[in-house]
């Protein structure tokens, strides 16, 4: 469903203008449905002369720009075998199913965004708008986190004195109004 979705891929509404705009001027020739099947660079006219599949006449570019993304399969990310084959959780096709908060699961705070957290972000997931929603998922889960560990930690006979309670406003961080790193020396002053 979200292959059908995306339709292959997706622009933005803003850069969707923009190109649009580019097409319409004659400045940019879009070709969708189109694959690149090899490349030969003319070194006395600075262009690419590229062989596309459906076949296209004499295609000739200045640049060249790869961005065909990454396959959204765990199956397929040497560097996360470890964990599949230690915790495993349900897949689709490859793509884990994560918590709403995107962990791995309840236990383990082990966070997915992007094309990888598909499944709880929908068909947006490895786009701007995807990132946008997967760092709010991720830093929401993250803050509460850490305040059950700071809250444990005073409930413990620990000795380490009172607890300072610091209130951020989490909106303003997330409309780029506040730094994240400015908000660590805050003070209940402040």
């Amino acid at each position: 469903m979200m292959r059908d979705a995306r339709g292959g891929g997706s622009v933005n509404p803003e850069y969707k203008k923009v190109l649009t705009s580019l097409v319409k001027t004659g400045r940019v020739d879009l070709r969708e449905h189109t694959r690149v099947t090899g490349a030969k660079w003319i070194e006395d006219k600075s262009v690419w002369e590229l062989d596309t599949e459906p076949k296209g006449e004499g295609l000739r570019v200045d640049a060249v720009i790869y961005a065909t993304g990454l396959q959204a399969d765990l199956r397929g990310i040497d560097a996360l075998q470890s964990l599949v084959e230690g915790a495993p959780i349900e897949t689709v096709e490859g793509m884990p199913g994560l918590t709403n908060d995107l962990m791995w699961n309840e236990e383990m705070p082990f966070f997915f965004t992007g094309r990888l957290a598909g499944l709880r972000l929908g068909p947006a997931a490895g786009n701007l708008e995807g990132a946008r929603q997967g760092a709010e998922r991720i830093a929401w889960k993250v803050g509460e986190l850490l305040k059950e560990r700071k809250r444990s930690f005073y409930e413990a006979d620990s000795g380490y004195g009172s607890e300072e309670h610091v209130e951020v406003d989490s909106r303003r961080l997330g409309l780029g109004f506040e730094n994240q790193f400015e908000v660590l020396g805050l003070s209940d002053e402040e």
